[in-house]
């Protein structure tokens, strides 16, 4: 019960400054309340705190339950070296429990996969494309997600509201960029400058919304509708006459990029939905194998090869819609790919 109070304070506390005094009193009210008499003296102070607040705190309860549902309900508030948490979503990784500086090591730690692959595409393939403007488009796609994978970096090594900002946003921004790459070329001249206006138009309205209400379910529908329209796109390259030459490339970049999207996408829901099992799944196995039950941070991990993979398939896209010469080029099997452009003789 404490836990959900805690949740409303630190929601209205950020975002409706003007509750921040209401929020101390209520604090006072229920601190020290035992076991027993919970629930009811709970009832009490959430009625007062409605009462006084009036339809403040209503939004701010609503905007608090992303972070209770999205958590384990049996983790108490843990302020570690950033503070308390103050982002509307906590994972079920342990706060602090490997590093004393860091809330979510292994959520952390994860991202690494984002910032080497992206590396490796820059400083990789990205710079062997000849034609300078699918080069730069495919550089632009790494560096943003890049920046995603900074961003949650930040996100899961402090739990707060303003690194959250920094890890979700970008990956509305990123995702633009990826719808771009895969759109520019075929309906550039029938639409012209009608694609980066709309998804524009849709970035800073989401994150207006998103900033204003807090609502991580609202940014998470935002964020699948563009995953959606990428799989519809990266499909539809398929069924396309013009690539025919190239489908057997197609076709395994694509069902690499949705497979392993695909199993980081289950990996989320599971940890959002059985962290409880989880936890003391971990609580159970011998330590060295722990960290393979941190769903999330497997998750980070899958969906870094997918996006990868997926920015590789709207180079070679581009490529042939330019009608350069190109083969696919694989290193570490599954891990890495590059296209290297053929020279013309």
């Amino acid at each position: 019960s404490l836990y959900f109070v805690f949740q409303i304070s630190r929601s209205a506390e950020l975002a409706k400054p003007l509750c921040i005094g209401k929020l101390r009193v209520l604090g006072r009210k229920i601190d020290g309340l035992d076991e027993q008499r919970g629930g009811p003296a709970l009832c009490s102070a959430l009625g007062w705190l409605q009462n006084e607040c009036d339809t403040f705190i209503y939004n701010c309860f609503t905007l608090s339950m992303p972070v209770i549902v999205g958590s384990d309900i049996g983790n108490a508030p843990h302020e570690g070296f950033w503070g308390l948490p103050s982002a509307s979503v906590d994972w079920c990784e342990e706060n602090y429990r490997v590093h004393s500086v860091i809330a979510e090591f292994w959520n952390t730690l994860s991202n690494a996969a984002f910032v080497v692959l992206c590396l490796y595409g820059i400083l990789g393939f990205g710079k062997q494309l000849e034609n300078q403007h699918v080069r730069w488009s495919v550089v632009a796609s790494f560096v943003g997600l890049l920046i995603v994978g900074i961003g949650s970096m930040a996100f899961h090594g402090t739990l707060l509201w303003q690194s959250q900002l920094l890890d979700e946003l970008p990956m509305i921004y990123a995702s633009c960029a990826f719808i771009y790459t895969h759109t520019y070329t075929a309906v550039h001249e029938k639409y012209g400058l009608w694609i980066p206006i709309s998804l524009a138009a849709y970035a800073t309205l989401v994150t207006a919304i998103y900033v204003t209400t807090w609502n991580f379910d609202f940014f998470t529908a935002s964020y699948t509708i563009m995953v959606l329209y990428l799989v519809y796109a990266e499909f539809n390259h398929i069924s396309q006459e013009q690539f025919f030459g190239y489908r057997s490339e197609i076709v395994l970049l694509f069902t690499i990029s949705f497979s392993t999207y695909g199993i980081g996408v289950i990996f989320w829901v599971l940890d959002n939905n059985f962290c409880t099992s989880l936890k003391s799944l971990r609580g159970n196995w011998p330590t060295p194998l722990a960290p393979f039950l941190q769903f999330h941070a497997l998750w980070h991990v899958f969906t870094a090869l997918g996006t990868y993979t997926s920015i590789v398939l709207s180079a070679l896209v581009r490529c042939v819609e330019l009608g350069e010469k190109v083969t696919v080029h694989w290193e570490c099997s599954i891990l890495a790919n590059v296209i290297k452009i053929d020279k013309q003789q």
